[in-house]
């Protein structure tokens, strides 16, 4: 049998194995070094991020600032211009009152320049000659006419004398007549200038009424948008209002349930410092008022009241207790008027229970301004309620149980 010699071919040396390891290693240490460096680059680009998103969120609120401080600005804007446009209506007004009465008095000079050209006629020099002249050869074919021999020195005279006196007359009425032309002349020209300069002014005030107008409308755009927005806050207030008023609704509702110290019709009350209420009562004759409750949920609202020293007739004779009813949220949903009756019990206290004695009565509640004819009131003389165990460390209970039956009363 021949023994088997291993092949060298198939199991490398150790030297063989030890150089596979080290290429190897040196491959994953290349690897880990390229790792390396893209967690570097990583990092950095990471480190780059964070400043930008930094920058970014100082930019965003330095944009926000920017943008209130720009709605601030706006609003400003919005306010001033529509009191410059209220201020540029009130001045275009004046100034066109300003017109019309440059324009009325215009009209009045101007006829009146019409009316005293029309009276006051203008004629031309020669023409007031050529008339003097056939006045001077009327006057003269007269007197040849009538004496043309008898004409002496002094007619002469008379004649050159009054010759001349004409032609004064003619060289003052010219005179007069060009002093009135020119000024009517100047006169116009001094309301023409005025009416120019009206009339450019107005042209400015046209132009700048424009502009006016074009921000006006450009502020109402913006203000019909505010107005949109205000009545979105509105609504939505409104909605918020709503909500509150009826989460203070039910608030007000449990706190008056909370109040009430039962609603079926059971209380029990608990009267400590016996002796001191008694001595208050007997003073100064006050009644003591009991815990609220309802004969059932929603139902008639009511109260137990006790004199502990006794009204009346039972003065410092005996207890007295009564059941009133109160005016409740719900009395319009109820039958009135009522008789809810029940029974008032003082609760024994021993200190075996099974060997307690209570008093009980009937009783009838009753409303303010109700008279009843019966168990109108509960009555339990002094000598009684010491007695027993019903005044026990200074503390009595009272029992009030409303019957289920409800027993309905014709109005009277």
């Amino acid at each position: 049998m021949e023994a088997s010699v291993p092949d060298s071919r198939t199991s490398p040396s150790i030297y063989d194995q030890v150089h596979i390891l080290g290429e190897e290693l040196q491959c994953m240490r290349l690897s880990l070094n390229e790792e390396m460096h893209q967690r570097a680059e990583l990092m950095a680009q990471l480190q780059q991020l964070k400043r930008r998103s930094e920058l970014a969120d100082k930019w965003t609120a330095k944009v926000n600032a920017a943008l209130v401080s720009f709605n601030k600005l706006v609003s400003h804007e919005t306010n001033r211009r529509s009191v410059d446009v209220s201020g540029l209506e009130q001045r275009q007004n004046q100034l066109e009152l300003w017109r019309l009465d440059l324009t009325t008095r215009f009209n009045s000079i101007e006829s009146k320049s019409y009316i005293s050209a029309e009276s006051e006629p203008s004629y031309s020099l020669n023409e007031v000659s050529a008339l003097q002249e056939q006045m001077d050869r009327v006057e003269h074919e007269l007197l040849r006419l009538q004496a043309p021999e008898k004409l002496t020195s002094s007619d002469r005279k008379t004649l050159h004398i009054s010759g001349n006196m004409t032609e004064a007359n003619q060289q003052e009425n010219g005179m007069r007549s060009s002093r009135s032309e020119e000024s009517r002349t100047k006169d116009l020209e001094r309301i023409k200038v005025i009416v120019e300069d009206v009339v450019e002014k107005h042209a400015n005030i046209a132009c700048r009424l424009q502009d006016a107008l074009r921000q006006a409308f450009e502020c109402e755009e913006r203000v019909l948008l505010m107005a949109k927005q205000l009545e979105k806050y509105r609504r939505e207030t409104y909605y918020t209002k709503q909500r509150l008023d009826a989460l203070q609704s039910n608030l007000r509702l449990e706190e008056k349930l909370s109040a009430l110290s039962s609603s079926d019709g059971r209380v029990i009350w608990r009267i400590d410092e016996f002796d001191k209420r008694f001595q208050a009562s007997k003073d100064n004759d006050t009644m003591l008022k009991g815990p609220i409750f309802t004969n059932q949920p929603y139902g008639y609202v009511l109260q137990l009241e006790v004199s502990l020293y006794g009204i009346g007739t039972w003065r410092g004779r005996n207890l007295i207790a009564g059941l009133t009813v109160l005016q409740g949220s719900y009395d319009t949903l109820l039958q009135w008027p009522c008789m809810l009756t029940g029974t008032i019990r003082l609760r024994d206290q021993p200190d075996v229970r099974s060997n307690a004695m209570d008093i009980c009565k009937p009783i009838v509640a009753k409303r303010k301004g109700q008279q009843t004819d019966k168990h109108q009131f509960v009555y339990v003389p002094h000598d009684v309620l010491r007695s027993r165990n019903f005044i026990r460390n200074d503390t009595i209970f009272l029992e009030v149980i409303l019957d289920r039956e409800y027993q309905e009363v014709a109005p009277e």
